[in-house]
Protein backbone atom coordinates (compact mmCIF):
# COMPACT_ATOMS: atom_id res chain seq x y z
CA UNK A 1 0.00 0.00 0.00
CA UNK A 2 1.91 3.41 -0.65
CA UNK A 3 0.21 6.49 -0.34
CA UNK A 4 -1.36 7.63 -3.53
CA UNK A 5 -3.54 4.43 -3.01
CA UNK A 6 -4.69 5.31 0.57
CA UNK A 7 -5.41 8.93 -0.94
CA UNK A 8 -7.33 7.34 -3.75
CA UNK A 9 -9.56 5.12 -0.85
CA UNK A 10 -10.39 8.21 1.20
CA UNK A 11 -11.02 9.90 -1.96
CA UNK A 12 -13.32 7.19 -2.62
CA UNK A 13 -15.25 6.87 0.75
CA UNK A 14 -15.57 10.90 1.14
CA UNK A 15 -16.90 11.04 -2.11
CA UNK A 16 -14.53 13.11 -2.77
CA UNK A 17 -12.13 13.64 -6.54
CA UNK A 18 -8.52 12.64 -6.39
CA UNK A 19 -7.31 15.98 -8.25
CA UNK A 20 -9.64 18.01 -6.20
CA UNK A 21 -8.04 16.96 -2.98
CA UNK A 22 -4.73 17.34 -4.55
CA UNK A 23 -5.16 20.93 -4.55
CA UNK A 24 -4.17 23.08 -1.89
CA UNK A 25 -8.66 23.71 -1.59
CA UNK A 26 -10.09 24.29 1.77
CA UNK A 27 -13.12 23.80 1.35
CA UNK A 28 -14.54 21.45 4.53
CA UNK A 29 -15.19 18.16 2.58
CA UNK A 30 -11.67 18.01 0.81
CA UNK A 31 -9.96 18.88 4.42
CA UNK A 32 -11.32 16.30 5.94
CA UNK A 33 -10.74 13.51 3.34
CA UNK A 34 -7.16 14.78 3.64
CA UNK A 35 -7.48 14.46 7.47
CA UNK A 36 -8.73 11.11 7.30
CA UNK A 37 -5.38 10.74 4.34
CA UNK A 38 -2.80 12.02 6.94
CA UNK A 39 -4.57 9.59 10.46
CA UNK A 40 -4.70 6.48 8.36
CA UNK A 41 -1.13 7.18 6.96
CA UNK A 42 0.53 7.79 10.58
CA UNK A 43 -1.33 5.63 12.96
CA UNK A 44 -2.24 2.60 10.13
CA UNK A 45 0.83 2.38 7.64
CA UNK A 46 2.81 4.44 10.11
CA UNK A 47 4.58 6.32 7.56
CA UNK A 48 6.86 9.58 8.55
CA UNK A 49 5.62 12.94 8.27
CA UNK A 50 8.45 13.57 5.93
CA UNK A 51 7.30 10.91 3.84
CA UNK A 52 3.59 12.49 3.57
CA UNK A 53 4.82 15.95 3.47
CA UNK A 54 6.96 14.76 -0.23
CA UNK A 55 3.64 13.21 -1.68
CA UNK A 56 1.12 16.15 -0.28
CA UNK A 57 3.06 19.28 0.53
CA UNK A 58 2.19 20.53 3.96
CA UNK A 59 3.51 21.82 7.66
CA UNK A 60 4.15 18.88 10.11
CA UNK A 61 2.05 20.78 12.32
CA UNK A 62 -0.57 20.20 9.83
CA UNK A 63 -0.27 16.37 9.81
CA UNK A 64 -0.21 16.46 13.68
CA UNK A 65 -3.53 18.29 14.20
CA UNK A 66 -5.35 16.50 11.63
CA UNK A 67 -4.52 13.41 13.75
CA UNK A 68 -5.63 14.76 16.49
CA UNK A 69 -8.42 15.69 14.88
CA UNK A 70 -9.74 12.33 13.65
CA UNK A 71 -8.84 11.12 17.24
CA UNK A 72 -11.46 13.74 18.42
CA UNK A 73 -14.36 13.41 16.25
CA UNK A 74 -13.91 9.53 16.62
CA UNK A 75 -14.06 9.90 20.73
CA UNK A 76 -17.36 12.10 20.51
CA UNK A 77 -18.88 9.78 18.38
CA UNK A 78 -19.19 11.64 15.46
CA UNK A 79 -21.39 9.17 12.70
CA UNK A 80 -19.86 10.92 9.35
CA UNK A 81 -16.12 9.68 10.97
CA UNK A 82 -17.06 6.91 12.22
CA UNK A 83 -18.44 5.42 9.25
CA UNK A 84 -15.40 6.86 6.98
CA UNK A 85 -12.80 5.14 9.30
CA UNK A 86 -14.96 2.01 9.29
CA UNK A 87 -14.95 1.90 5.60
CA UNK A 88 -11.44 2.53 4.84
CA UNK A 89 -10.73 -0.05 7.51
CA UNK A 90 -12.63 -2.52 5.46
CA UNK A 91 -11.62 -1.47 2.10
CA UNK A 92 -7.24 -1.05 3.41
CA UNK A 93 -8.08 -4.84 4.84
CA UNK A 94 -9.41 -5.88 1.35
CA UNK A 95 -5.67 -4.42 -0.29
CA UNK A 96 -4.16 -6.20 2.25
CA UNK A 97 -5.91 -9.99 1.84
CA UNK A 98 -4.64 -9.70 -1.90
CA UNK A 99 -1.06 -9.93 -1.17
CA UNK A 100 0.89 -13.46 -1.76
CA UNK A 101 3.38 -14.69 0.66
CA UNK A 102 5.78 -17.74 -0.36
CA UNK A 103 6.41 -20.15 2.39
CA UNK A 104 9.24 -22.49 2.52
CA UNK A 105 8.82 -25.08 5.35
CA UNK A 106 11.85 -27.59 6.78
CA UNK A 107 10.69 -31.41 6.01
CA UNK A 108 10.72 -31.40 9.80
CA UNK A 109 7.35 -30.34 10.34
CA UNK A 110 4.54 -31.55 9.51
CA UNK A 111 2.36 -29.52 6.08
CA UNK A 112 -1.08 -30.48 7.12
CA UNK A 113 -1.41 -29.22 10.40
CA UNK A 114 0.66 -25.46 9.40
CA UNK A 115 -2.27 -25.36 6.64
CA UNK A 116 -4.68 -25.82 8.65
CA UNK A 117 -3.64 -23.68 11.52
CA UNK A 118 -3.03 -20.95 8.34
CA UNK A 119 -6.63 -21.66 7.46
CA UNK A 120 -8.51 -22.03 10.78
CA UNK A 121 -6.67 -19.04 12.51
CA UNK A 122 -5.68 -16.56 10.46
CA UNK A 123 -7.96 -16.93 7.75
CA UNK A 124 -5.59 -18.06 4.81
CA UNK A 125 -6.02 -19.45 1.77
CA UNK A 126 -3.53 -22.24 1.23
CA UNK A 127 -1.73 -23.40 -2.06
CA UNK A 128 0.48 -25.84 -1.68
CA UNK A 129 2.82 -26.47 -4.39
CA UNK A 130 4.85 -29.86 -3.76
CA UNK A 131 8.15 -29.85 -5.78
Amino acid sequence: MNLQELMKICCTVTGQEYERVMKKDRFRELVFTRQLFYFFGRQYLGVTLRDIQKFYPCDHSVIIYSVGVIYDLLHIGDEKTIESVEAIKKALANCESNKRLTVFVPNDIEIGKLSNDLVNVYGCRVISDNI
